[in-house]
């Protein structure tokens, strides 16, 4: 029995698909640039291309009055901001795409500028080198997006974040625990503090976890396709009003992605829509995400690695649902942090840390916010950190396994605002 792939046990490892059948935030096709001049040409709408006159490179065309079209290509799908004050992060930056160091896709901007960004050492679903449009699975980054979703209700009156459970769902009365975890917090839910047990067993009951059978005939999507449309509905709200709770709501900190599943059913309840539908009204249509999507599948352009499989999305929902890009990850993280998706209170109150995590972020003591999502397949970090009155974003997507954003924050966050 493979449970460890069901959504419901966080290890931050369950795989999610990302965005957008188009791989830019227009519309953008990927082309190839064949030169045999060393001279550099510019095309109207893209960034410049240069080129060697033994080597043939192979350069993203980019779309019109894009920010990233403004910059400087230096090769392949790397583009360069050339204004001194971003020198010293740049000058690294290429450093390391030099060695090899880096390979997915990255972007690394301020809430005015784009430094660096980049598509590199990974393949697309077409064969060609990724870009800083190919979308991935953006893994338990999704968990953002459901707490601005469930801040939007809270603004607009419709839920507070000291609302019931009990109070949301009052038809299960019957459950075994109903007194005592009816009386589980919005704020439980998304600070961590719920007490839902981590361990599918304790949550489902002996006999339903046991009914997750995966054998030689069935993938490990299917088996957890199957698993959670057996206990979607009726089913799990009764495991989730009948479980044994770890510890009493809102005393300690455990991490869990069923806590943000469960926000996912609430904003469905209260906001009287589907998940998917709620997210693209809030934030993907505001923040112009053309290229990200929730609960879909298909749409991932990032070539999945040897040996990996996609995320289901069952059992998935408001914890790792979002497929994105490293640009449109960059409009949602300036909207949010930038006061553009929810009023100054509001944003001040999600992103007020509880045990260092507030909604969705881990807040360390310096203050930098930081989301990391590992999945079956593909790999991600959203760093974003002010410095010297500047807010400075680092997203990249890349495979699983690999430690290139860890080692590109690493390398540069020193050089940030100096």
């Amino acid at each position: 029995m493979v449970l460890s792939s069901c959504t419901f046990i966080q290890t931050e490892t369950a795989a999610e698909e990302t965005t957008a059948a188009s791989e830019t935030t227009a519309e953008t096709t990927e082309t190839t640039v064949a030169t045999t001049t060393s001279e550099t040409t510019e095309a109207t709408t893209t960034a410049t291309e240069e080129t060697s006159a033994t080597t043939s490179e192979t350069t993203a065309a980019l779309p019109a009055n894009d920010e990233i079209s403004k910059l400087k290509n230096v090769n392949g799908n790397v583009w360069i901001n050339e204004d001194a004050q971003y020198s010293a992060v740049v000058n690294e930056l290429l450093k390391q795409t030099d060695k090899g160091a880096i390979s997915g896709s990255l972007i690394v901007a301020t809430d005015t500028d784009v430094i660096f960004a980049s598509g590199t050492g990974l393949k697309d679903i077409n064969g060609k080198e990724v870009t800083p449009y190919t979308t991935y699975e953006a893994g338990s980054i999704s968990k953002s997006f459901a707490a601005v979703c469930i801040m939007k209700l809270v603004e607009d009156g419709k839920l507070t974040l000291n609302t019931t459970l009990g109070e949301i769902f009052p038809g299960y009365k019957n459950c075994k625990r109903f007194d005592k975890n009816s009386k589980i917090t919005v704020s439980d839910f998304l600070y961590m503090r719920s007490g839902i047990p981590d361990d599918p067993v304790k949550f489902f009951g002996v006999d339903l976890a046991l009914s997750y059978v995966q054998d030689e005939n069935r993938t490990p999507e299917e088996s957890q396709r199957d698993f959670y449309k057996k206990v979607e509905g009726k089913t799990y709200m009764e495991c989730l009003f009948s479980c044994e709770l770890g510890f009493d709501p809102g005393t300690q900190y455990e991490f869990a992605d069923a806590n943000y599943y469960i926000l996912a059913l609430i904003v469905e309840d209260v906001a009287g829509m589907p998940y998917e539908d709620y997210v693209n009204k809030v934030i993907l249509t505001p923040c112009a995400m053309t290229s990200s999507s929730s609960m879909a599948y298909g749409d991932i352009t990032a070539a999945l690695p040897k040996d990996t499989f996609y995320n289901p999305f069952e059992g998935s929902m408001g914890a790792k649902d979002i497929h994105s890009t490293v640009t449109d990850i960059l409009n949602f993280d300036r909207a949010l942090f930038g006061g553009k998706l929810l009023k100054s209170d509001t944003s001040k109150v999600l992103l007020t840390p509880t045990d260092t995590y507030a909604g969705g972020w881990t807040v360390e003591t310096n203050g930098l916010y930081h989301c990391e999502s590992d999945t079956f397949a593909f790999h991600g970090h959203n760093y974003v950190f002010e410095q010297n009155g500047k807010r400075y974003y680092v997203i990249m997507f890349t495979a699983v396994g690999d430690k290139s954003p860890e080692n590109v924050w690493k390398s540069i966050s020193p050089l940030l605002g100096k």
